[in-house]
C-alpha cells in the first residue's frame, strides 16, 4: 500500500493539470475569438432590407433613441434631415399621409453575438397607447457561427395602425444558456477543491485518532495527509488564479468616446497608454491619433482626412474592477432619470449625455436592477491611460461600472463631485460590466 499511494497521487494530479489545461484552453477559444465586424441590419414591418458590414464604425444608433415613436410627418422629417440613406429606405413606405392613420416606431436592438445568441421581435402588444414589444433572444449557429461576437445592431421601423401611440416598452426573453450554469460552477471550483480537501484530511485525522497503530505509524500517515492538503491547496490555488486571469482577459471597457473643445482651432495628438490592449478603434488606432480640432467639437483626422465627432475605441481592462462599498442601486425603470441626473453632475453636455444614455438604457434595462458605480479617476487612469497635447484645462473622464442584480443590496451611496468646464475642455465616457 505504501509503494502505490504515492503513484495515485501522482496520477489524480496529473490528471487534474491535463483537464484544467484543456478547459482553459476551451475557454480562451470560445471568449477570445473574436471577429472585427458590426453588422447594421435595418426591418421595415418585419422584412429585412438592408444589411451592412462595417469595421466597427460608429452607426445609426448614434442617431435616436433605442425606442422611439413618430406621429408626426415633420417629426420624420426633422429627424432624418441629415440622414438620407434612412429616407431613401422608407421613401415608399412613409408620406405625409401615412401619419394621418398610423405610427411610426423606431427601435434599435444591438446584440454581441457570443456563441450565436441573436435576437428578433416576436411579439407587439398594444395598451392604453404604449406598444409594448417583445425581443426573444435565440441561437442561430448555422448562421452565426459557434464563437462569434460581431455586433448585431437591428433598427426596426414599424408602422402602427394607431395615431395616439406615446409611448414604446421592449422586454427581453431569453434562451436557457449552458454558460449561465457553468459560469458560476467554474468561479466557485476552486473553493469546492479546496473544501473537499480539508474535509478528507479531518476525516483522516479522525481515523488515525482511534486506530490503534504505533505512534511512529500515526505520524507517519498524518504526514502523507498534510502532504495531500498542501497539494490540494496549490492545485486549488492555481486553478483559482487561471480562472481570474480568464475573467481579467475578458473584461472590457465598452464604447469610451472622446470629445475635444479647444477655445481656439488647433492640432491635437492623442495617446493612449495600453497600446496593446485596444480591442477596436475608429479612426484606426496606431501609434496615437492626430487630429485637426475645432472650438465647436468638430474634429478632422490628419492621416485619413475625414470629418468625425469624437474618438472611439474599446480595451480589455487591466484593472479589476468590482462592487465596492459605494455606489448605487437602480430599478430598471429609473435608469434613464438616473442616467441624467448624474451624468449632469459629472460635467456632461446635453449632447454627450444623450449619446451616452442611448447606448447603456438598452443595456442596463436588460436587468431587474443594477449596481453602477462611476469609478474614480485613479481608477481610469489606471486601467487605460490617456494622454492628450496640448494639455485640456479640463479633463473629464467617466467610466460607468455596472452588475446586473435579481434584488437590491446595501451600500452606501457613491458621492461625486462636479467639474468646472473651463478653456481647453476633453471629455471622455465609457462602461465596463462587473463580472
Amino acid at each position: 500500500m505504501e509503494t502505490k499511494e504515492p503513484i495515485k497521487i501522482k496520477l489524480s494530479m496529473i490528471l487534474i493539470i491535463i483537464g484544467a489545461i484543456i478547459l482553459i484552453g476551451i475557454l480562451l477559444f470560445v471568449r477570445l475569438s473574436n471577429s472585427e465586424q458590426e453588422i447594421e441590419q435595418y426591418y421595415i414591418n418585419g422584412k429585412h432590407y438592408i444589411q451592412q458590414e462595417k469595421d466597427r464604425k460608429l452607426g445609426i444608433s448614434t442617431i435616436y433613441k433605442s425606442g422611439q415613436v413618430i406621429n408626426s410627418y415633420t417629426d420624420y422629417i426633422n429627424m432624418f434631415t441629415n440622414n438620407s440613406e434612412v429616407l431613401s429606405l422608407l421613401q415608399n413606405v412613409v408620406n405625409q399621409n401615412f401619419f394621418n392613420t398610423k405610427s411610426l416606431i423606431i427601435l434599435e436592438d444591438s446584440t454581441n453575438s457570443v456563441n450565436g445568441i441573436d435576437g428578433h421581435i416576436s411579439k407587439i402588444n398594444i395598451k392604453d397607447n404604449i406598444a409594448n414589444i417583445t425581443i426573444k433572444r435565440d441561437r442561430d449557429e448555422k448562421e452565426y457561427g459557434f464563437v462569434r461576437r460581431d455586433i448585431i445592431r437591428r433598427t426596426y421601423f414599424i408602422p402602427i395602425d394607431n395615431k395616439q401611440i406615446t409611448e414604446v416598452n421592449r422586454e427581453y426573453k431569453f434562451p436557457f444558456e449552458i454558460w449561465d450554469i457553468i459560469n458560476p460552477l467554474l468561479m466557485i471550483s476552486p473553493f469546492i477543491m479546496l473544501g473537499i480537501a480539508i474535509i478528507r484530511y479531518i476525516k483522516t485525522k479522525k481515523k488515525l485518532k482511534n486506530t490503534t497503530t504505533d505512534e511512529d505509524e500515526k505520524k507517519k500517515e498524518s504526514k502523507k495527509a498534510l502532504k495531500k492538503l498542501i497539494k490540494w491547496i496549490v492545485a486549488s490555488g492555481i486553478w483559482g488564479f487561471i480562472l481570474e486571469s480568464i475573467h481579467t482577459i475578458t473584461s472590457i471597457a465598452y464604447k469610451p468616446i472622446i470629445y475635444l473643445y479647444p477655445e481656439k482651432d488647433k492640432e491635437v495628438s492623442v495617446e493612449l497608454g495600453y497600446k496593446d490592449n485596444i480591442t477596436i478603434s475608429y479612426p484606426k488606432y496606431t501609434n496615437g491619433w492626430n487630429v485637426f480640432a475645432q472650438a465647436n467639437g468638430n474634429l478632422t483626422d490628419l492621416d485619413t482626412n475625414k470629418n468625425l465627432y469624437s474618438l472611439y475605441y474599446e480595451s480589455k481592462n487591466t484593472y479589476n474592477f468590482k462592487i465596492e462599498n459605494d455606489g448605487f442601486i437602480i430599478k430598471r425603470d429609473n435608469v434613464s432619470e438616473f442616467l441624467e441626473n448624474k451624468l449632469s453632475i459629472l460635467g456632461l453636455t446635453d449632447r454627450e449625455k444623450e449619446e451616452f444614455i442611448i447606448y447603456w438604457l438598452p443595456i442596463l434595462q436588460k436587468n431587474k436592477y443594477n449596481y453602477i458605480r462611476f469609478a474614480t479617476i485613479d481608477e481610469i487612469n489606471k486601467n487605460m491611460p490617456l494622454e492628450i497635447n496640448p494639455n485640456p484645462d479640463t479633463l473629464i473622464r467617466i467610466l460607468m461600472t455596472f452588475k446586473g442584480l435579481e434584488k437590491p443590496i446595501d451600500i452606501a451611496e457613491q458621492q461625486l463631485v462636479t467639474p468646472e468646464r473651463t478653456g481647453f475642455v476633453a471629455v471622455e465616457w465609457g462602461g465596463t460590466e462587473i463580472k
